[in-house]
Formats: structure tokens, sequence, C-alpha cells
């Protein structure tokens, strides 16, 4: 029985210790920078459903068309009274699931962390973070070529007159967060206006969206989000 009783209260101890990080035994060492650790970050005021989406509307996050509020609702209100303006800024950079091929707003992007190959791989990535700028970074002639032996995937595409190649880790569950390392060194290399931002919802989904050092303040203030640039 005393042996029982240890290995029940080891297995228990591990199963504790895995919830503590919440990270998956598969995610690969250089992901835990990135991969979300910790509660939602926010210092969030509380608020009813109604007016947070008020409050994003004010800040520049428009519904895309065929999109209206009775849609962020169609699942109830609670969620968003429990974790006020995480949920509903997550949400924002979603598709709907009654309304798949339209994103709710192009002002950020929900982006999954374990799941690439159903968001199209890394050219789906980079298509959507295009579509967040408003085609102020446009990925032309973007193709995406696979090397299974290799374990790689190459990134070719055209900007601005330049030629681009990127060789990255095969995106397999997981993707390789170098892939952020390059597209932020674009926003330094072609000087834009805007930057793109992190934000760690505390689940398997971060935030990405795309903002000036004013909006960023401005959404920061209004919301209590600790969203910060994407490094």
């Amino acid at each position: 029985m005393k042996t029982l009783y240890n290995i029940l209260r080891a297995a228990i101890s591990l199963v504790l210790i895995a919830a503590s990080l919440c990270l998956p035994a598969s995610v690969p060492g250089k992901l835990k920078a990135l991969y979300p650790s910790n509660p939602a970050s926010s210092d969030a005021p509380k608020a009813m459903p109604a007016q947070q989406v008020e409050t994003f509307l004010k800040l520049g996050f428009e519904l895309n068309p065929g999109v209206d509020t009775a849609d962020l609702f169609q699942y109830g209100r609670q969620v968003f009274e429990d974790k006020p303006y995480t949920e509903l800024y997550r949400l924002l950079g979603e598709n709907l699931s009654n309304k798949p091929e339209i994103p709710v707003t192009n002002k950020c992007w929900s982006f999954h962390m374990a799941g690439v190959k159903e968001q199209g791989g890394y050219a789906g990535i980079l298509k959507n973070l295009q579509r967040i700028t408003g085609d102020e970074l446009v990925f032309e002639n973007l193709q995406e070529k696979i090397d299974p032996e290799k374990e790689t995937d190459e990134i070719t595409f055209t900007m601005k007159g330049g030629t681009f190649t990127w060789k990255l880790r095969a995106a397999d569950e997981f993707f390789d967060t170098d892939l952020f390392n390059e597209v932020v060194g674009l926003t330094d290399q072609f000087k834009t206006k805007r930057r793109f931002t992190f934000y760690d919802t505390g689940g398997p989904e971060v935030v990405i969206g795309y903002e000036t050092r004013d909006g960023l303040t401005a959404i920061r203030k209004a919301t209590g989000l600790r969203i910060t640039w994407l490094n």
C-alpha cells in the first residue's frame, strides 16, 4: 500500500507541475518563450459586454461586412463578463464558427500556436499578417516549398522590389518562431508606420495586432490589456 501511495503521490505532483506550466510535453524548447504559460495578461476593468464592444469600436476595431455584434454573443455573454476585454479581443481576431469565411475584424489576428497546418502553413500565416497591416506589407509571389527529408520549409516572396527567401523549420504541429523575427525585420527594413503587437491570452492562442505607438497606448489604457510589441 505504501508503495502504491508513493506512486500516486508522485503522479499527482507531475500533473500539477505540468498544469502550472501550461505547456504540452511536445512543445520545442525554442517555443517556450512565446507559448502561453501564464494567465491572460490584463488589468482589465469590469465592464458589461456591450460596453466592451463599444470601447473596441471607438478604438478603430471595425467589424467586417457581414459581421454584427449579435454574432459576437452567439454563445452567450458570460465569458465576456468573466474575462473582460481579454476574451473579446481574442474573438475579434477570429473567424466566427457560423461565418468561417469572414474575419471578425482586420485589426488583429488570433493565432493558434499549435495548429499551423490548419491555418495554411507559413504562407497562411503571412497572408493573415498582410491582411491586418492593411496591405502595408504585401507578400507578392508567395511560395512555400517543403523539404520533408531536411524537415525545412523555404518561403520565397517579393516585396517592394526585393526578393526574400526564408528557411524555417518544417511547420508540423508547432511553428518556427524565427518567422516572427523575420516579419519584424521587414517593419524595420521598410520603416513602416505601424508595428506588430503581441498578446498572450493565457491559452493556446496569441493575438497579433498592428499598431502605431499612440494606438497601442490607447488600447492598453482603455482595456487594461497588457499588449506588447512583437520583438
